[in-house]
């Protein structure tokens, strides 16, 4: 009989094939912009343009959780429910369909490409219509979920749905908003066949609309409320309007006050109870008991942006594109009172890392901690909101300092990271967007107040030493010893002489033709990013004669540059971040392209980690740089009575440097940077997922991996597998009753690897080839005897296994 665990046959671990990708994402942290909500059960489904689907749980509502995110293709827009599933609208991404029985875990049941820009659904029977722009009206026959079939389109030949924006449903009539031609009512007598019995013009745009008995109430952006008659279908009539209300507080004949709408982007109504999400006024509640005469009962603005809005009972939910999920209770509905909210983050402006944890600036909330213990699980830390909105932050010490617009320079105790305080701030011309570090202390960039030179002898009390008046605002800044390089916009950029740090000096300037907005330094050589005419690699050496060496016009749209190992790193906004070679300076070569889920405003560097402050997505993204000196932790065992650790070691006289990353088939549970100590070990206990990778940065050092199973207190150990595209040899034990003949392989790469696997005899002859496919960050296990069936294994002396193209 076999033992439990004697020995693993040494596994392959494979990278599979194509163009390798340098960068690797491992985590991320923040919640989106929320531009919709809908409530199923006790959850709050909030959609974000961004992509997203937040599931967030509300039965208490005074402490709502995130449950379940989910991302799709192109732009959640609507949520539909019918029944036990769920109908997403996402744009050009399609119509997804959902089941949501389990309404805090909603599951993909089918995907429809509708080849169309969704905008809209209503449900009439069996079918469903889907507005779009440009494209009408798609009816699919919904009587089976799982296969949704686009049996008709209507509205193209027709001439009518050309920009459909909403779509309800009567017993026996469509109502259809169109942006281009108003109100249509549709015979759907026979859904497959609409007919369309009237036209109302309206003269205004919508973003959708709920029937509330035989009144369409429409939501009208800058239009406001707009209610229409439909008692009769055949003849619609607009009955009533919100657009603004005054009122005469003490009734002397005057008007004391008037509330107007700013833009009504969702409505939600209860009997003769209306709320409207009305941007950036916040809600409006409205009785519509006289539709002919809505009247303001209240408006009521919230700290963000409001663009969804439902209420239960007395409770009201707000999506806020920065606030996330608002809760409210409006049992009097005069005065609304805030009981519970949600939101990980909002407008994310930069990103700094120090000892272990993440810091956030947050321009709408303040300065926000993360432990970043583990990144691809990033946990919250503290929140402090700042005097002024932080756009930049630098950590010195135990001190972060944040650029913190017409407050100047904002001074944040961070000793606690879980806890940060501000000490003070520090006033300075101008409107503070960027900070940069230099060896005196720091440089601030205030636009039309120029560069501040600020010491930081005493951190709790920066000091400007130094200031200089640039030729045009002042965008950012790059230094390096003595050398000061500014964007100045219009004006170009100009370099300067810190010499003397109290009286910057000018040296040169060079204008680009456009607006040069971000810069970085390395020796003699600039990287100038102008917004418009791309980046521009410029030899300095001669500050008074800058030079030229090389054009990148593809490279627009930059909002930070950050230099590391030979790289350029560069955001670059919605098109996310660029990676160049510029080991040789004058011929950049482009690397890699990351895409986020936002906007990328800002790249900090711990390398081999990357961190992005992603603006409009409201997130965090951690990404790793891949080492050359990959090996493979092949074996990593689950389930109960099993325990996997990771030794290092290092033989060198100075400390070494490592990433250890786990995964669950291609999603990473664990990533880790490790410092082993000179000519010393370290080991990590209890790996989780079901294989992984060490990366090596420092040279000098080897690992092992250790599987020991509890139950029997057998313990069995093996090195880490190089990470290859080769053939590697596995020797078998000959001792058939101690060992466990298997084998292990992992595949390391991001596409699928085909395996070809040969079993030897002594003699080298082949006794049998098998043939395997291994998906992405996969591992699996075979008994010999069950890979190689139909062969006597102990005749195996040795198994080969190559990787080829899959």
């Amino acid at each position: 009989m076999k033992k439990l665990l004697a020995v693993f046959i040494l596994g392959l671990i494979v990278t599979g094939t194509g163009i390798a990708q340098t960068l690797e994402r491992v985590g991320e942290w923040g919640s989106p912009a929320y531009d919709r909500i809908v409530k199923v059960q006790n959850m709050a489904y909030m959609l974000s343009e961004s992509g997203w689907l937040d599931v967030i749980n509300i039965t208490d509502a005074a402490q709502p959780e995130l449950v379940t995110r989910l991302h799709f293709d192109g732009k959640p827009r609507r949520l539909l429910l019918n029944g036990s599933v769920a109908y997403l609208a996402t744009g050009w991404g399609g119509l997804y369909v959902l089941d949501i029985s389990v309404p805090e875990a909603p599951v993909v049941i089918t995907h429809v490409d509708l080849d169309a820009d969704v905008t809209c659904m209503g449900i009439t029977g069996n079918y469903l219509y889907a507005g779009t722009r440009l494209q009408g009206i798609a009816i699919l026959d919904i009587s089976d979920p799982a296969s949704p079939a686009l049996d008709h389109r209507y509205g193209v030949a027709e001439g009518t749905a050309e920009f459909v924006s909403a779509i309800v449903f009567d017993d026996t009539h469509g109502y259809v908003l169109d942006n281009q031609a108003g109100l249509y009512v549709l015979d759907v007598t026979d859904p497959l066949a609409p007919d369309a019995l009237v036209r109302l013009s309206l003269g205004f745009t919508t973003n959708g609309a709920v029937l509330s008995g035989s009144t369409l109430v429409v939501a009208a952006g800058i239009n406001g409320v707009q209610l229409i008659d439909i008692s009769d279908p055949l003849t619609p009539t607009l009955a009533g309007t919100f657009t603004s209300q005054s009122f005469d507080l003490d009734s002397d004949g005057t008007t004391d006050v008037t509330y107007s709408v700013s833009f009504i982007h969702q409505v939600f109504v209860d009997g003769t109870t209306l709320v409207a999400a009305d941007g950036d006024k916040g809600f409006d509640i409205l009785d519509i008991s006289d539709p002919a005469a809505p009247a303001l009962t209240v408006q009521s603005e919230t700290p963000q942006d409001t663009k969804g809005a439902i209420f239960d009972g007395t409770t009201l939910y707000l999506a806020e594109t920065l606030g996330g999920l608002g809760v409210y209770d409006i049992s009097d509905p005069t005065v609304p009172v805030s009981i519970g909210s949600y939101q990980q983050a909002g407008y994310v402006s930069d990103v700094a890392f120090a000892d272990g944890y993440l810091f956030i600036a947050d321009a709408y909330q303040g300065v926000r901690s993360l432990n970043a213990g583990n990144l691809t699980n990033l946990q919250a830390g503290g929140l402090m909101q700042t005097t002024g909105m932080p756009m930049d932050i630098e950590v010195a010490g135990d001190r972060l300092y944040a650029a913190a617009m017409d407050t100047g320079l904002t001074v944040v105790d961070i000793s606690d990271p879980v806890a940060p305080l501000e000490l003070g701030s520090v006033p300075l011309d101008g409107m503070t967007f960027n900070l940069t570090p230099w060896s005196g202390g720091l440089i601030a960039s205030s636009e039309w107040g120029g560069v501040s030179i600020l010491s930081l002898d005493d951190p709790d009390n920066p000091l400007e030493i130094g200031h200089y008046l640039a030729s045009g605002f002042v965008y950012d800044t790059a230094a390096e010893g003595t050398q000061l390089v500014v964007a100045t916009g219009f004006s170009g950029v100009e370099f300067l002489s810190l010499n003397d740090p109290t009286h910057p000096v000018l040296q040169g300037r060079m204008n680009t033709g456009g607006v040069v907005v971000n810069v970085a330094l390395q020796g003699q050589t600039a990287y100038v990013a102008d917004l418009f005419a791309g980046l521009f690699v410029v030899d300095i050496s001669n500050p008074a004669a800058p030079e030229i060496l090389a054009e990148l016009p593809d490279e627009t749209g930059i909002s930070d540059l950050k230099i590391g190992n030979g790289f350029l790193y560069v955001a670059r906004g919605s098109n996310g971040m660029d990676k160049l070679d510029i080991h040789t300076p004058g011929s950049p070569v482009m690397v890699e392209n990351v895409s986020t889920y936002g906007s990328v405003r800002r790249v900090r560097l711990d390398l081999p980690y990357i961190f992005l402050a992603d603006r409009d997505s409201g997130q965090v993204v951690v990404l790793k740089e891949n080492a050359s000196t990959k090996l493979g932790i092949t074996h990593i065992a689950s389930g109960t009575g099993w325990v996997t650790c990771v030794t290092l070691k290092n033989s060198e006289e100075k400390e070494g440097v490592a990433i250890l990353t786990t995964y669950r088939n291609t999603v990473p549970v664990l990533s880790r940077r490790l410092v082993i100590p000179a000519s010393g070990s370290l080991t990590v206990e209890e790996l989780p997922g079901s294989c992984g990778t060490v990366e090596f940065w420092s040279s000098g050092m080897t690992g092992s991996e250790t599987i020991t199973a509890t139950a029997s207190g057998k313990t069995v150990s093996f090195p880490l597998t190089q990470l290859a595209n080769n053939e590697v040899t596995i020797p078998v034990s000959d001792d058939a009753d101690a060992a466990w003949k298997g084998l292990a392989l992992m595949n390391g790469g991001k596409e699928n690897a085909k395996l070809t696997v040969n079993a030897w005899n002594r003699e080298g002859g082949l006794l049998a080839r098998r043939t395997v496919i291994l998906g992405s960050r996969y591992r699996k296990a075979w008994l010999l005897d069950d890979l190689f069936s139909g062969i006597d294994t102990d005749r195996i002396s040795a198994v080969t296994a190559s990787s080829h193209e899959a």
